[in-house]
């Protein structure tokens, strides 16, 4: 492609001959050889490279790789026909799966390109090529597309390559949206639970029945504060506030508290009240 891009196509296949080294234009195509040359042997592996290094003329080192290269088609042929007929989509999407098929072809059609002509036996032969290639695509789909391949499979007549690939990447993306608000859902259904059994637990943490001896205890009242809830055993006005009780209480706002009548006037009692008798 390149030398024919830059008009060079001319020395490798030796339709430019050699200029007579008296002629003027001898100089001029010596440089373009060269140059040609130099193309070709950075162009190939260092390893063939050194078996063309010392020619001279770019057609004679054209026509040697020719002879080593160009009849060994045949086992390049039976690897891609064996490709062909063992690719499988497996685990890939059908866009990569088709675009290494369709490498496959465009090789193998260089191999062994259509014979052509002008006759209509050129349009028949080119159509059954096509409808093998959509064959050989449609076989290799994984079994989640057996739906949309038989809705191709029996039109008539059978569509484009080009079209049914369409076909089948629109049902893959709808497949690829199907399984994403599955999986949203079962997630949802997973987690559900979860919040549920934790509102029951809080639930039940504050309407669960209280013990017989939790009971017993809110109904007993203090011998020393005379307040409904605890025993004298436990009472902080006598045995005294734990640490955290303090710094709890000063963190609260303060609120208006509503003082109600002692039953008795025992100088204990007086002792640990805000109240005197008289204020009471």
């Amino acid at each position: 492609m390149a030398l024919s891009a830059k008009n060079k196509m001319g020395f490798v296949d030796g339709t430019i001959s050699r200029s007579a080294t008296t002629d003027s234009s001898y100089e001029a195509w010596n440089r373009v050889n060269n140059m040609v040359l130099s193309w070709l042997l950075n162009s190939i592996h260092c390893d063939l490279a050194a078996s063309v290094l010392y020619a001279d003329f770019t057609v004679a080192v054209w026509k040697d790789l020719y002879d080593r290269f160009s009849p060994s088609n045949g086992p390049r042929i039976f690897a891609l026909e064996r490709a062909m007929a063992t690719l499988q989509q497996n685990n890939d999407s059908v866009t990569k799966y088709f675009n290494t098929l369709k490498a496959y072809w465009d090789e193998l059609g260089t191999l062994v390109p259509i014979p052509s002509c002008t006759c209509g036996a050129y349009n028949t032969f080119s159509t059954h090529y096509q409808n093998r290639q959509l064959m050989q695509f449609l076989m290799g789909l994984n079994d989640v597309y057996a739906p949309i391949r038989s809705q191709i499979l029996l039109q008539d007549p059978l569509p484009s390559l080009g079209r049914a690939y369409s076909l089948i990447l629109q049902d893959e993306s709808q497949r690829l949206l199907q399984s994403s608000n599955a999986m949203v859902e079962g997630f949802a259904l997973l987690t559900m639970p979860t919040l549920c059994d934790t509102f029951a637990r809080s639930i039940n943490a504050v309407t669960k029945p209280r013990s017989a001896e939790q009971r017993q205890r809110s109904k007993e009242r203090c011998t020393y504060c005379h307040i409904v809830g605890h025993t004298w055993d436990v009472c902080y006005k006598l045995n005294g506030y734990p640490p955290h009780y303090r710094a709890a209480r000063c963190s609260q706002p303060r609120r208006d508290t509503v003082a109600t009548p002692m039953s008795t006037t025992s100088s204990a009692t007086l002792a640990v009240n805000l109240f005197t008798t008289e204020q009471y």
